[in-house]
């Protein structure tokens, strides 16, 4: 079994933090050369997309500096995983266990975080680069998932739509996703993570992500 995630709402698990201009200026740099480069695939291969690159869509993005993230200081303890809006901050914790998992495939790049009272820590957190784009859901098992070719002449380039529902149910094909702690499949445009990836979660009460919808699990199932 597996899991898709989403970033948690909760106020006490959301806290207000924002790249420092300087980041977010190199950080959309190295983003908008990888774009333009990934645009210049031909049509009809599957990776070219019209959406830009991002640090949780699968690609390998360079190092890119300054790594700065400033956070709104209060009373409550950081989360594990902080959401700045371009891109996860993950602790220090969750990293070690997805490079237990999955040791040398995803990318961490190191950043500082300044509170708006001066303070400062370093060495504590990373940004978490997904790396790989995946294509793993497996339609003939799934329900209230649809294949959407956009144009007709390019058929390799479609994706999946579904309506997330009580009675929607997302398979993931075995063999795509075996080993993995992390992914994210573009063709559906969703972050899964695996079953002992989440155990890990819900057992050290990782704050940041969640694994449920109001009141049903974020489940896939998978199929051979």
């Amino acid at each position: 079994m597996a899991w898709y995630i989403q970033t948690i709402l909760l106020d006490e698990d959301r806290p207000k933090a924002r790249l420092t201009p300087e980041t977010l200026a190199a950080y959309e740099n190295v983003c908008a050369a990888m774009t333009a480069e990934y645009q210049k695939l031909p049509r009809d291969n599957p990776l070219w997309d019209t959406e830009s690159v991002q640090m949780i869509k699968g690609y390998d993005i360079p190092e890119f500096e300054p790594r700065v993230v400033i956070v709104k200081r209060r009373a409550l303890p950081l989360p594990d995983i902080i959401s700045t809006g371009d891109g996860w901050l993950v602790s220090n914790k969750v990293r070690q266990e997805i490079e237990r998992i999955e040791p040398g495939r995803h990318r961490f790049l190191p950043t500082a975080l300044e509170f708006d009272t001066g303070e400062r820590e370093i060495d504590l957190w990373s940004f978490l680069i997904i790396r790989g784009r995946v294509d793993c859901v497996a339609l003939e098992a799934c329900v209230n998932v649809f294949k959407r070719v956009y144009n007709p002449d390019l058929p390799d380039f479609f994706r999946y739509l579904a309506d997330w529902s009580n009675g929607t149910t997302i398979a993931l094909r075995r063999s795509n996703i075996e080993g993995r702690a992390i992914w994210y499949d573009y063709r559906i445009d969703r972050r899964f993570i695996s079953d002992g990836f989440a155990d890990f979660i819900q057992r050290e009460n990782i704050r940041g992500w969640r694994l449920t919808t109001w009141d049903r699990p974020n489940r896939a199932i998978e199929v051979d």
